[in-house]
């Protein structure tokens, strides 16, 4: 698999103002104006989901995959010195945000860090919870 050289866009918005934009959007598509594609972005609604989502366990695993590339999960638990099960969630989540990828191989899994960097945006209006 292809790993993508632009990095991806994380951002910080309430779930309002995604869906202001989204409505915004659709109106331009039926008006028949040009779209112009945006970055990938990822989405959370707070600081706290981004917290949970973005922990520093998962960008530690981010980082060994892109700079070690391990040939399994497996061998990325090992790598970070952490349980096997933990690392395999972690994987998991990661790949639901579409922020790495499980190549399918023989008997085994292997990850695969989909960007090179992440660019977290975060407004200074964005309500933090303690």
């Amino acid at each position: 698999m292809k790993i993508r050289t632009t990095g991806v866009l994380i951002r910080v918005e309430p779930l309002e103002s995604v869906v202001h934009d989204a409505f915004d959007t659709l109106k331009k598509i039926k008006l028949g104006e040009k779209i112009d594609p945006e970055p990938k972005t990822i989405v959370f609604p707070d600081l706290q989901t981004l917290r949970s989502m973005l922990t520093d366990e998962r960008i530690r695993l981010l980082s060994v995959i892109q700079s070690k590339k391990p040939d399994s999960v497996q061998a990325l638990a090992k790598l970070s010195k952490r349980k096997y099960a933990n690392v395999f969630m972690d994987v998991k989540k990661l790949e639901s945000l579409g922020l790495v990828k499980l190549a399918k191989e023989t008997n085994k899994s292997r990850p695969v860090s989909r960007y090179r960097e992440l660019n977290i945006k975060i407004p200074l209006t964005a309500k933090a919870t303690p």
